[in-house]
Order: C-alpha cells, then sequence, then structure tokens
C-alpha cells in the first residue's frame, strides 16, 4: 500500500543528503582556491635567504648561499624564496597526468603486441 508521509519522509531526507553534499563540495571548492591564492600571490621573498651568481676564471657559472671567492666575475646578489609546496589542485593535477601517461603507455603496449601477434599469425 503506498503510504504518503514515507514519500515525504525519504523526499525530505533525500534534500538534506543533498544540501550537505553541496555545502561539502563548496567547501572543498573554497579550499582549493584558497590554497592556490595563498601558494601563488602571497609568496613574498625570505628576508634571509640570500643567494649569489658568480662565474669564475674558466667561465663556469655558479649559485652559492656563501660569498664569492675574490677574482670571481659579474657577481650578482640576490633574494631567496622560502620553499613552498605547490598548490593542492596543482599536484593533484601532476598524479592525474603521471596516471594518464602511465595507463596510455600501458594501454599501447598490450594493444601493439596483440597487434603483433595477429601479423604473426597471417
Amino acid at each position: 500500500m503506498f503510504n504518503i508521509s514515507e514519500t515525504v519522509c525519504k523526499k525530505t531526507m533525500a534534500k538534506k543528503i543533498f544540501i550537505v553534499i553541496l555545502i561539502l563540495l563548496g567547501s572543498a571548492a573554497a579550499y582549493v582556491c584558497y590554497d592556490w591564492y595563498k601558494k601563488t600571490y602571497d609568496a613574498d621573498p625570505e628576508s634571509s635567504i640570500t643567494y649569489y651568481s658568480w662565474y669564475d676564471r674558466q667561465g663556469v657559472q655558479h649559485f652559492t648561499d656563501t660569498i664569492p671567492p675574490e677574482g670571481a666575475k659579474r657577481v650578482k646578489k640576490l633574494k631567496g624564496y622560502k620553499y613552498i609546496a605547490p598548490p593542492f589542485v596543482v599536484s593533484i593535477k601532476a598524479t592525474t597526468l603521471r596516471f594518464y601517461h602511465r595507463l596510455k603507455s600501458t594501454a599501447s603496449k598490450i594493444f601493439t603486441s596483440k597487434t603483433k601477434k595477429k601479423i604473426k599469425k597471417r
């Protein structure tokens, strides 16, 4: 028998679940946006990090965090950035691309071996 109260209760529950899912997705999107902004636009040079670019007598370029020796040419004093892990979105993209390329190479190996077997049978 058809019960109206059960149907209404199921619809109400479905709406609540839908709202919770929307809130979770919105929160995840907000976190990703905040993480991207924080790691790309708020990256200030670290004042305590100084490194030098210089060339030796043979013309080889060096990068050091100590003062270059006497006789160094074209010495540049640069401020460095503290290492910040890439934004979460970038790491997800890199992981997805690695998985895609691995899957693609595996699939191509499988399909080329099958076509080689078919050619040998002919």
